[in-house]
């Protein structure tokens, strides 16, 4: 969190602080992008005569940035989840210095292929001003193809009106119908000590996330290793095993602490990620109500928090030049108060939803309207059961969580 990718070299200092300060914008979840964050982006871009792209999660949250050259910008895959049949959850937003909002070739790939939200251009003039704006959309799919929407050209003052996000959660909705994709899902090792029946669970788990296990790494250990959970030896063999597998994932049994985390990523070079992370992340993938997704994004924070110290050692201080040396504030007091703040949004967003829930008890308890509850562990058919019941038609699967 709170880096500057790509080509940042001859960047001002002071230009790099204020990129970083992006990371601090918060943006509703109805809003695809806020007046002042695009003014921002304008201003930035024609101080330094080069492409700017934000990757921003369908909750709001800034993931990345990325500095191109004055005409094109490197759009890599930040890991996004690689589910075929869904939107990567993820929209694009970057700047044209030449002025020009239209959309490329490039850009268009791109959105088809890693199955962005939304492609969204900003053309900026010399002075920094908005010239217009234009999106992209993934509308559906026709034999196989995703079918693109071009949407523009726009001035910032209409994108408010347009309710873009909205647009992105139906054409989300249209998606399964796909039947072939470019992305491929992730292939990941799964790691666990003590116990190798524990992985069958997990194998089930890292399936129904849409990743497919390629192979497993077993320790006999009466504790995890408090540096890497698997110890300095056998860390070695996981390495050669995902190189072996071609394997762009590990996934562990045992919920890690953040210095194991960085320590496996430092060592090995691929994303590691532990059970919890694992299910949060189908709960995010199968969240439909507004209150079941600001309750996920919500836990995800919270996990995240108490992970933070363990990437202390790689963040360094902000900026440099006039107005920005002192104390300042680390990265990893940066990643705090984000998250803080974050938080603090969705504790609001959820204390509104559960005063209007109230209310509408309230109404079932006057009308004498019965309730019933079906609870029972993951996959065991409550789902199935309530359909047969009530002639429904909630999501049925033979997977955990679903």
């Amino acid at each position: 969190m709170f880096e500057i990718h790509g080509n940042t070299e001859g960047i001002k200092d002071s230009e790099l602080s204020r990129l970083q300060a992006l990371y601090m914008t918060e943006l509703d979840s109805s809003e695809f992008i806020s007046r002042e964050l695009a003014e921002s982006l304008a201003r930035i871009t024609s101080r330094i005569n080069r492409e700017i792209a934000l990757y921003i999660s369908r909750g709001g949250d800034i993931l990345d940035i990325v500095v191109g050259t004055n005409d094109m910008v490197k759009l890599p895959d930040f890991h996004l989840r690689r589910n075929p049949n869904a939107l990567s959850k993820v929209r694009v937003i970057h700047t044209h210095p030449s002025g020009t909002p239209h959309l490329s070739d490039l850009d268009l790939t791109a959105l088809t292929s890693l199955h962005f939200d939304a492609m969204c251009a900003l053309g900026i003039t010399q002075d920094g001003q908005i010239n217009g704006i234009c999106c992209a959309f993934i509308s559906g799919w026709v034999n196989g193809k995703p079918q693109i929407e071009l949407s523009g050209i726009y001035s910032l003052l209409q994108l408010s009106k347009l309710n873009w996000m909205d647009k992105i959660i139906e054409y989300d909705k249209n998606l399964p119908d796909a039947t072939t994709s470019d992305l491929q899902p992730e292939r990941a090792v799964l790691v666990a000590i003590r116990d190798d029946r524990s992985f069958d669970e997990l194998d089930a788990l890292a399936r129904t996330a849409g990743a497919i296990p390629v192979g497993r790494v077993m320790q006999k250990r009466p504790f995890p290793d408090n540096a890497t959970y698997i110890g300095s030896g056998k860390v070695q063999d996981l390495s050669m095993a995902v190189q072996t597998l071609e394997a762009d994932l590990i996934i562990a049994q045992d919920e890690l602490s953040g210095v194991q985390i960085h320590q496996l990523e430092t060592l090995i070079g691929v994303r590691v990620i532990d059970r919890t992370t694992l299910i949060l992340d189908i709960f995010a993938q199968r969240a439909r109500t507004r209150e079941g997704q600001l309750q996920v994004s919500l836990a995800q924070l919270n996990y995240q928090m108490t992970h933070l110290i363990g990437y202390g050692l790689s963040l360094s201080r902000l900026g440099g030049g006039i107005g920005t040396r002192g104390p300042g504030e680390s990265k990893l007091e940066l990643d705090r108060r984000a998250i803080k703040r974050r938080r603090t949004q969705l504790l609001e967003q959820l204390e509104t939803l559960k005063k209007q829930r109230i209310l509408q008890k309230k109404r079932r308890i006057k009308n004498e309207i019965p309730t019933a509850a079906l609870i029972g562990y993951t996959n065991a058919g409550k789902s199935t059961i309530f359909n047969t019941m009530t002639q429904a038609d909630v999501y049925v699967q033979d997977q955990l969580f679903a």
